[in-house]
C-alpha cells in the first residue's frame, strides 16, 4: 500500500497506526485532539520515534518526513510556515 501525502490546506483523518508522508518543507499543524499522540520517524521504522508536542490550542510544528498517530484516529489540518 502507497502512502498517503499530506497536503498543505485540507483537512486530513489519520488512521491510527498508519505512516504519513508530509509535505517537503516545516509546517504547523492544527488538531482538535490534543490528546493525540504524533510521532515522527522514518516511514518503516518507528520504534525510536520523537514524539510530537501537541499545544494546549492544538497546534504543532514538525520537520519529519514521516507522522503518525498512535492514540485514536486524528484529524489535522497543515499549514505552511
Amino acid at each position: 500500500m502507497p502512502t498517503e501525502l499530506l497536503t498543505i490546506g485540507p483537512l486530513h483523518a489519520l488512521v491510527q497506526n498508519l505512516a504519513y508522508a508530509m509535505p517537503a518543507r516545516q509546517t504547523l499543524g492544527y488538531t482538535s485532539d490534543t490528546g493525540a499522540t504524533l510521532q515522527a520517524a522514518d516511514e518503516i521504522t518507528f520504534a525510536s520515534a520523537e514524539t510530537i508536542t501537541i499545544a494546549a490550542d492544538g497546534s504543532f510544528s514538525t520537520r519529519a518526513p514521516f507522522i503518525r498517530t498512535t492514540s485514536a484516529d486524528v484529524e489535522i489540518r497543515l499549514q505552511a510556515v
